[in-house]
């Protein structure tokens, strides 16, 4: 995709979903373009910026204003990468979305839906059969 940082490019292998609750989902990075992000907000002001921190460390958000407004201040610093931008400007645009007004937690997820649900099904049934 022409002029789409290398950040958030789907030809780049894997990629990273934001999602909610109601099960709206937008794809936020590569892989690569994730523990990058990650890696810069581990360099920021614990307290500051607590729930960008938060977002990388635990994979979800409910403070959702406060991390739209610490990601806008953590991007405007001097020398922060345009794939940091990039990444960060689409949490906000997917927080800010004006089609879904009841937004109330962004995740992290691999885009796979209800992967936890198939995974737990799987191991109920792997117990079973070693139980005979």
């Amino acid at each position: 995709m022409e002029g789409r940082p290398a950040s958030r490019e789907k030809a780049k292998g894997m990629s990273q979903y934001i999602s909610d609750e109601n099960g709206e989902q937008d794809q936020v990075a590569s892989n690569l373009g994730w523990s990058l992000f990650c890696e810069w907000a581990e360099t920021l002001d614990p307290i500051k910026f607590l729930e960008v921190r938060h977002l990388c460390e635990q994979g979800w958000e409910q403070d959702l204003d406060d991390l739209a407004e610490q990601l806008q201040e953590g991007i405007e610093a001097e020398g922060v990468s345009p794939d940091i931008i990039d990444i960060a400007e689409g949490i906000i645009a997917f927080i800010d979305d004006g089609e879904v007004d009841d937004r109330e937690i962004v995740m992290i997820t691999n885009g796979i839906e209800d992967a936890g649900d198939e995974y737990d099904h799987e191991l109920a049934n792997r117990d079973k059969s070693t139980d005979a």
